[in-house]
This record gives C-alpha cells, sequence and structure tokens, in this order.
C-alpha cells in the first residue's frame, strides 16, 4: 500500500468548534474515507491535546513534550489580539508540531524525534514591531516501514517555519536567511543525520512554510 501523509495547521484551536463533537465530524470528513492517510503532520497542535485520536490516529512524536516548544502566549510574541482568540486560557498551552499515525496503517514507526531547526536571534523591535528572542521552531520526524517488506523506510518530516504576520516584519532585515537555514537543516537532517541510512530511504517534508501573504487574528501564525 503507498504511505499516505496529510499535512493539519490546528491553529491552537482558534478555529475549532467549541462542541467537539462537531470538530471530530470535520476532522473525519477530511481523512475519513478507503484513502485516509497514513500519517498526518500537524503544527500549531497543543501538548497533550490529541484530539485526533478521535479518529482513530495515534499521537507517535510531540515536539512539546519533547522540550522543543514554547507556550502560545511566547509563541505570538505577547500579543493581545492573537491571545483573546485564545479558548479557555490555552494561551499557556504549549504550542508544537506532532505527528500521529493511523490505527491499523500497514506502515510500522521505526524509531522517531525532534529536531530544533531555528536560531539563537533576538528581534529587537522598535515602532509596532514585536520584539524577543524568536520563538522556537522544531522538525518531528518517523521513521516508518511498510510491514514485512525491508525496503525502503521513509522518513516524515513535519515542520512550520519561521514567519507569519509577527515575523515577517523582520523578513528583509533578519529572517530571509533564518528562513533559509531552517529549511537546510531539515534537508542535512535527512542526508547526513538520519539514523540507519539506507540508499534506498525516502524523504518527505510536509508542514506550514508560512507562505501566507495575508493575516486575520484567528489565523495561522
Amino acid at each position: 500500500a503507498p504511505l499516505r501523509v496529510a499535512t493539519l495547521n490546528l491553529q491552537y484551536f482558534a478555529s475549532f468548534p467549541e462542541d467537539r463533537s462537531v470538530g471530530v465530524q470535520k476532522l473525519k470528513s477530511a481523512f475519513g474515507g478507503p484513502e485516509a492517510p497514513d500519517v498526518i503532520c500537524v503544527q500549531e497542535g497543543l501538548a497533550g491535546s490529541k484530539v485526533l485520536q478521535d479518529i482513530g490516529y495515534e499521537l507517535k512524536v510531540c515536539a512539546g513534550v519533547r522540550g522543543v516548544a514554547q507556550s502560545v502566549r511566547e509563541m505570538v510574541y505577547d500579543d493581545e489580539a492573537a491571545l483573546k482568540t485564545c479558548k479557555h486560557g490555552l494561551e499557556k498551552g504549549i504550542l508544537c508540531n506532532q505527528l500521529y499515525v493511523r490505527a491499523g496503517s500497514s506502515w510500522i514507526v521505526e524509531e522517531a524525534g525532534v529536531e530544533r531547526i531555528s536560531s539563537d536571534l533576538f528581534l529587537a523591535g522598535g515602532g509596532d514591531r514585536v520584539s524577543g528572542k524568536l520563538a522556537v521552531r522544531s522538525m518531528p520526524w518517523l521513521k516508518l516501514r511498510r510491514a514485512r517488506v525491508p525496503r525502503p523506510a521513509a522518513f516524515v518530516m513535519c515542520t512550520h517555519i519561521t514567519g507569519g504576520r509577527f515575523e515577517d516584519q523582520y523578513f528583509v532585515q533578519q529572517l530571509a536567511e533564518e528562513r533559509y537555514q531552517q529549511m537546510k537543516r531539515c534537508s542535512e537532517f535527512f542526508r547526513l543525520g538520519r539514523p540507519g541510512a539506507d540508499d534506498s530511504d525516502v524523504g518527505i517534508l510536509v508542514g506550514d512554510f508560512n507562505a501566507t501573504e495575508a493575516y486575520s487574528a484567528s489565523g495561522p501564525m
């Protein structure tokens, strides 16, 4: 069976229906059916929240649990408009990338991990721009192999690189190079750092690359 991979930005649940059952039904509509993805790569999830378990997916790796993540408040640089979209005090939750695998998938997880891909930059602010340490960015990954098939192994990598309505204010001054370096770190993990490397391995990198030009308060960062 082919390996099917999907990507989902949960927007720290800002736009998730208040009625959880309604949200779960929408997830079922998006990811159910005979061609359901084997792996779902989540950006802007919250550590400790496993909403995809309600539709038959198991959380395999979480950047928040591995300590390569920050709170919603830190990730939005204390922006009050963004924090107002948070529900039930979720601004204290740990915002993170996660990887889920469908229960019963023929693709078996052999290894998992998380790489930090962001630098220790400081955004100086000034005018209406945010300031502070650059928010942490991560790349969780899974090594999967189809049951009873020795080769190839597939490395699925999920990331959410720097950018968006807060950080794009610095794009020309600092962050064009930072974004390049983050993508380079992702590719170098597969080229040079993946465990048990074999020439037949396949690398799949998905996520949110912050290429959006128009932003809303409750939208992706």
